[in-house]
């Protein structure tokens, strides 16, 4: 059978998320199975589509959950991994965690090295709710799946940890979930296209941040050029698409690609769905009568 990639959250559906799942020919993984939503974004709190995405997210979480083989979370933040907290806002509790991770084998960014300090306590707090063994990930290779040792959460100076990218392979298929590299760095880059996968699905840089210096912008364009001339399949969301002026930055890479043959797409676009930038306007939607349908890109 063919490698099955199905990403059920996204920033581009609407929420925090790059909850994905891989089905193989051996195993049903689920990479980073979290889902949440900013509290507050220009000054307004998540709007109701928000929230209905969110719910929707959440459910297809517990729905994959169920089936999968094996879970596999790539750092310690909340969009990322389904936690055991009372989080009303992200539609979690320990119930809900508990029937995500059940008895399946977890893997996990370590958290004795290379994690922030606000990640490692989440990580310590995980384990001790979980109740069980897990297995370190960095660096590590479990049958088709190898990690990649951390690498840093966007610049090599960020406050926000380091994170394991995943390898994914079967037969003549190859992926890399590249998860929050952010593609700033060279050397996280470089790991990926060693790997030579024909997909890969990747945070992109956090445009919308006043904060990222214009040299780390440049660079992750940069870098987005390398890997559309060289890979054939490139899903980029997460941070990149809490703008709509993400297809700014995507207007060259997607040249380069289409000119290899090759694809840049955001999760929606993968999946068939519209992109949705709910967070990326709601400043717009709370200023807008109520409206059945979304606002799109």
């Amino acid at each position: 059978m063919q490698m099955d990639i199905r990403i059920l959250g996204a920033d581009s559906f609407g929420v925090r998320s790059l909850a994905t799942f891989v089905t193989t020919s051996r195993m049903r993984v689920f990479i980073d199975p979290g889902v949440s939503v900013c509290p507050k974004r220009d000054g307004h709190p998540p709007h109701r589509l928000e929230l209905e995405e969110l719910s929707r997210v959440r459910a297809a979480i517990q729905e994959h959950a169920r089936i999968a083989d094996a879970i596999a979370i790539t750092h310690f933040h909340h969009d990322h991994y389904t936690s055991f907290e009372d989080r009303p806002l992200d539609l979690t509790n320990p119930e809900t965690a508990q029937a995500v991770y059940g008895d399946k084998p977890v893997y996990v960014k370590a958290w004795q090295r290379k994690l922030n300090h606000a990640q490692k306590t989440r990580a310590i707090e995980f384990l001790r709710s979980l109740g069980r063994r897990v297995t370190i990930a960095d660096g590590g290779t479990f049958g088709g799946m190898a990690f990649s040792p951390p690498f840093k959460h966007g610049e090599a100076g960020s406050k926000q940890g380091w994170v394991t990218m995943v390898l994914i392979e079967d037969r003549d298929e190859r992926l890399v979930f590249g998860s929050d590299i952010q593609l700033i760095e060279r050397e996280s880059v470089d790991w990926i296209i060693e790997r030579k996968p024909k997909t890969l699905i990747v945070s992109g840089p956090p445009i919308y941040l006043r904060v990222l210096a214009e040299d780390a912008r440049q660079r992750a364009s940069a870098n987005l050029l390398r890997l559309a001339g060289a890979i054939p399949t490139i899903i980029i969301d997460h941070h990149l698409l809490r703008t709509a002026d993400y297809h700014r930055f995507l207007a060259e890479p997607l040249r380069i690609a289409r000119s290899a043959g090759h694809r840049v797409l955001t999760a929606a676009d993968f999946m068939g769905r519209p992109n949705t930038l709910l967070e990326a306007r709601r400043r717009e939607l709370w200023q807008s009568p109520p409206h059945p349908d979304p606002l799109r890109a």
